[in-house]
């Protein structure tokens, strides 16, 4: 496990993020793109993470796909496990599996890829144009949290408003984590299962960041407006809003709202580490 371990991180690394082409014998690591092994090919392990692996050659160790489907085709020959986390393992006759084969319906990263490109309308999950009842819902969800959990959105917010500089700092951190975090998950079973809880764990703390940024805009527009000691409920309504206009211009738009995104995960992430430490 840790030789598989350290083979995957070596070649996220020295391959890059988007590898060429498949040549030779070895492990293929690839984000947001799909894997090839052709036929007469071989490769050692195969990893896609929010893409699909198509095998119609030989594969020495495992295939894996998160958030994307493991197609064998005939002829294709893994010699170790394969695995798909958020899709599917389509065999064809012919084909053959020597260790176990792994599905687990977690969350489609293929299409998520997609949604979340700068060109989007529908980038983070806001509609363009505006539309009406996906403001209603992320507004209502809002409220919901800040009624809920008031306590841990006030020490957020006042992790963005103490020192937006480190939140920042915290959150490309943390976004830069996850993808590695999620290969060494993919590498064992018991890990494989903790990929979901991770997921939403991401969502989470990036939605939950991101109010916490909007009550901290809502807030300083509510102050230089003269209110001294705004309602929270006020203020995150109106931060919300405000990023909602902005959202609409084009790519700047879609910048802020990823930079708010980034501050609010990261906001969340260091509320977690300071607390861990005391």
């Amino acid at each position: 496990m840790k030789k598989t371990l350290f083979v995957l991180l070596v070649s996220l690394l020295a391959l890059g993020l988007f590898t060429p082409a498949l040549a030779g014998d070895r492990t293929v690591v690839r984000i947001g793109r799909d894997i090839t092994v052709e036929a007469g090919e071989r490769a050692d392990d195969v990893v896609a993470i929010g893409g699909d692996v198509r095998i119609y050659g030989t594969v020495r160790g495992d295939a894996v796909a998160v958030g994307g489907s493991v197609y064998l085709e005939e002829d294709a020959e893994v010699h170790g496990d394969a695995v798909a986390v958020g899709g599917a393992i389509y065999e064809e006759e012919g084909s053959y599996v020597r260790g176990d084969i792994v599905e687990v319906d977690a969350f489609n990263w293929g299409g998520l890829r997609h949604s979340l490109h700068f060109g989007s309308p529908h980038f983070w999950g806001w509609p363009w144009g505006f539309r009406v009842m996906g403001f209603i819902g992320c507004l209502a969800l809002g409220l919901i949290l800040a009624l809920l959990l008031p306590k841990q959105l006030e020490t957020v917010s006042g992790r963005i408003r103490e020192t937006p500089l480190a939140v920042l700092a915290y959150g490309f951190i943390g976004v830069l984590l996850i993808v590695p975090v999620l290969i060494v998950l993919v590498i064992s079973i018991v890990g494989i299962l903790l990929i979901p809880l991770e997921l939403a764990a991401v969502v989470f703390f990036g939605l939950f960041g991101y109010y916490a940024v909007a009550w901290v805009i809502g807030d300083k527009l509510s102050q230089s407006l003269g209110k001294e000691t705004p309602v929270v409920l006020f203020s995150l309504i109106l931060g919300l809003i405000l990023l909602g206009i902005v959202d609409i211009i084009p790519f700047f738009g879609n910048l802020v709202g990823l930079v708010a995104v980034v501050m609010g995960f990261g906001a969340v992430l260091m509320a977690i580490h300071k607390r861990e430490k005391k």
